[in-house]
C-alpha cells in the first residue's frame, strides 16, 4: 500500500496528492445499508479491489454506480528478478525438499486448520521427510495452529518463520504456494507468489478465482482435502512440466492484469476525472 500511495503521489504531485485511505463500511443487519448510503453519499467513486467486493459491497448498501474495481497490483519487474534464495540453509532444509508456502496472518479467515488437514492428508500418501510446509506470518491463532500440527502428528515437517520482511527470498525458494482461506478479497501475497513464478493452489473464494482465473484447474473448494492433495501431487511429482507452465502462465497473468503500474494509473486517472 505505501508503494502505491507513493506512486500515486507522484503523479499528482504535492498540491493534489493522496493524503490518506478510509476505509467506513458497516456490516450486519438492515439498517446498516441506510447508513452505509449516509456515509458514501457524497463519495465519488469507491474503489473495490475484486468483482467479488464490488458484489459485496452493493449488498451493504453502497450504489452500484459509486463502486469501480481498480485490481490490486505488484511490482512485476521486482518479483520477476531472480535471486538465490537462502531459505534452505536459514532452516536447514536440503536442495531436494519440495517446499510449500503460505503467507498469511493466523487468524480464522486465512484458514490455517484447513492447511494442516491439507498436509496431514498428504502424508497418508507420501512420505512427508522430503517436504516441508513453510508457514509466514503471525497472529493471535499461530500457537493453536502450531498445536493443531502437533496432535495430528506433522509438526516436524512444518515450519514457522514467523514475520518475515524479505518475502521475496522466501518466495524464491517455493515450489508451491498454497492460499487455503476461508474469504479473501484480492490476496497480495498470491499475486506476488504468480508474479515470482512460484505455482499456486487457492481456495476458490472471494476475489481469488479473478486471479487465477474462473477455469484455473487449481481453484480447490475450501475444506476439500482430497482435491488440495490430489493438485499438490501433480505439481510434486510434476507431470508433463505442469510447473513451468503454470509457472509461466501465472506470470503472464499478473503482469498484464494486476501490475502495480495499471493500478497506479487507473488510480489515477479516477482521480483526476473526480467531479
Amino acid at each position: 500500500q505505501r508503494e502505491y500511495q507513493t506512486k500515486l503521489n507522484n503523479l499528482l504531485g504535492e498540491e493534489e496528492g493522496l493524503k490518506a485511505f478510509a476505509y467506513a463500511i458497516y456490516r450486519g443487519e438492515s439498517n446498516y445499508d441506510f447508513l452505509n448510503r449516509l456515509i458514501t453519499r457524497f463519495d465519488y467513486k469507491i474503489i473495490a479491489v475484486s468483482n467479488s467486493v464490488k458484489s459485496i459491497l452493493e449488498k451493504e448498501g453502497i450504489r452500484k454506480n459509486k463502486i469501480q474495481v481498480i485490481y490490486n497490483g505488484v511490482d512485476c519487474d521486482y518479483f520477476e528478478s531472480s535471486i538465490d534464495s537462502t531459505i534452505d540453509d536459514e532452516f536447514d532444509m536440503g536442495k531436494d525438499i519440495f517446499k510449500i508456502l503460505t503467507v498469511a496472518r493466523f487468524n480464522e479467515e486465512k484458514g490455517y486448520f484447513y492447511l494442516i488437514d491439507i498436509a496431514k492428508a498428504l502424508s497418508n500418501k507420501i512420505n512427508l521427510d522430503k517436504v516441508r510446509f513453510v508457514l509466514v506470518g503471525d497472529g493471535e491463532l499461530k500457537e493453536d495452529v502450531m498445536r493443531y500440527a502437533m496432535y495430528k502428528g506433522i509438526d516436524k515437517y512444518i515450519i514457522f518463520t514467523g514475520i518475515r520482511n524479505d518475502i521475496k527470498n522466501i518466495l524464491s525458494g517455493a515450489d508451491l504456494y498454497i492460499s487455503p482461506s476461508k474469504n479473501e478479497a484480492l490476496g497480495i501475497s498470491i499475486l506476488e507468489a504468480m508474479a515470482c513464478g512460484v505455482p499456486v493452489i487457492a481456495t476458490n473464494v472471494g476475489g481469488t478465482p479473478e486471479i487465477l482465473g474462473e477455469d484455473n484447474e487449481f481453484l480447490v473448494d475450501y475444506g476439500d482435502k482430497d482435491v488440495a492433495v490430489s493438485d499438490i501431487l501433480k505439481i510434486y511429482n510434476n507431470e508433463n512440466n505442469i510447473k513451468e507452465k503454470i509457472s509461466s502462465n501465472g506470470k503472464k497473468r499478473i503482469k498484464s492484469i494486476f501490475n502495480l503500474e495499471t493500478m497506479v494509473q487507473t488510480t489515477y486517472n479516477l482521480y483526476m476525472n473526480a467531479e
